[in-house]
This record gives structure tokens, sequence and C-alpha cells, in this order.
């Protein structure tokens, strides 16, 4: 994990990449982490209300029963 531009104040994440696609998700798959890689992170301290948004993270139980 990389981060840029953290600091104590800035705890919002403004933009994430991993491997170095862009997310516009606030989550990241079991099979991609398996794969292993590197998650960036640049951060501020106002929040990005559009990053993350537009996909909704799956439920822990949805892979349970499948």
């Amino acid at each position: 994990m990389k981060t840029y531009a953290n600091s104590e104040k800035a705890y919002y994440v403004q933009d994430a990449a991993f491997n170095g696609k862009s997310l516009q998700k606030c989550f990241i798959g079991l099979k991609d982490i398996q794969k292993g890689g590197i998650l960036e992170l640049t951060m501020s301290e106002k929040a990005n209300e559009r990053w993350g948004i537009m996909e909704i993270p799956p439920s822990m139980s949805d892979s349970i029963l499948k």
C-alpha cells in the first residue's frame, strides 16, 4: 500500500488505484486481493463526495450463500 498526501488531517480518499488501474469503487474483490498488488491512495483533508459512490460493496453473506 502506498499513500500520497497523507497526514493526520488528510484522512479522506480522493482517488485510488490498484496495480496501476484507477478504482472507481471503494472496495476490492477477494480474488484481486489474493492475486496481490499495490493499492495506492491519494488522500485529502476534504471529502471527495463523488468517489466510490457508483457501486455498492457486495455483502459478505452473498459470497457465503453461493
